[in-house]
């Protein structure tokens, strides 16, 4: 499957930040053929910039410039892409933390904790303990 990643770097940050690189080799583990399209090197200070990144998006068909604003405000995921739903996005964005944190073995039991069924959320209620406890840990 082929899926295109975007970092719109509106802050200036000169590296493609660790969230997007830990999905990008999770992507390319899976088979999958990524590519990230980094605006990194744009002027972001241009309004003609965010015009090209947010019409490629928009001829891409990831995002419609309704849902950035209805959708993207109230923290839902805005990308509309046929290789993953705004559902499993949602998923993604609720355990990101766990992705980070926790060990790569744990990964297929996040992934299940990414749903809304009555088995995801008892998975996430324990990798929530467990990532509260590596947290404290780390922390001392």
């Amino acid at each position: 499957m082929r899926i295109l990643l975007v970092y719109p770097n509106n802050t200036g940050y000169s590296r493609v930040p660790i969230g997007l690189a830990l999905i990008y080799t999770c992507l390319l583990e899976a088979g999958h053929d990524v590519k990230i399209y980094d605006t990194t090197f744009y002027n972001i200070f241009k309004q003609t910039d965010d015009d090209i990144r947010e019409k490629l998006c928009e001829d891409l068909g990831f995002i419609k410039n309704v849902d950035v604003i209805r959708e993207g405000l109230r923290g839902e995921p805005v990308l509309n892409m046929p290789q993953i739903s705004k559902k499993q996005l949602k998923g993604i964005q609720k355990t990101f933390p766990f992705y980070c944190e926790l060990p790569i073995w744990s990964f297929f039991l996040i992934r299940v904790a990414e749903g809304n069924s009555f088995i995801s959320k008892v998975f996430y209620a324990v990798l929530a303990l467990w990532f509260k406890k590596i947290r404290a840990i780390s922390s001392t």
